[in-house]
């Protein structure tokens, strides 16, 4: 058509079908926030009920542990197997508090990272 005789007649209908694109849009990454901060919230409960099973109080208690295996050890009331063993699940011990302690600190970090909040340390 010339524009003369056009009076917009095909650009409304554009700028609706742009509009109702852009609407379609803000409320899909709407979603997709609010699933991303959902997503977070309940890693950070898991995180937290994780962190309950391996308390930093048992990082004490293992250290405990240790040195009195380790003089137990070098007194020849223990064999090198039943040290070492007890090495072993000691580290273990720690590496499963010092990870959880790591897991909730990440989820955190997403949690506020999505939230807009900065990390402050």
């Amino acid at each position: 058509t010339l524009p003369l005789w056009d009076r917009g007649q095909y650009t409304i209908p554009a700028l609706q079908a742009l509009e109702a694109a852009s609407i379609l849009h803000r409320e899909h990454s709407f979603a997709q926030a609010q699933q991303a901060l959902e997503e977070a919230w309940r890693g950070v409960i898991t995180s937290q009920k994780e962190l309950a099973l391996f308390p930093v109080k048992l990082v004490i208690e293992s250290e405990r542990k240790f040195d009195n295996a380790e003089s137990e050890f070098k007194k020849g009331r223990v064999s090198t197997s039943t040290f070492l063993a007890t090495d072993a699940q000691i580290h273990e011990t720690l590496d499963s508090i010092f990870d959880t302690q790591l897991k909730l600190l990440t989820r955190l970090s997403q949690l506020y990272l999505l939230v807009g909040e900065p990390l402050r340390f």
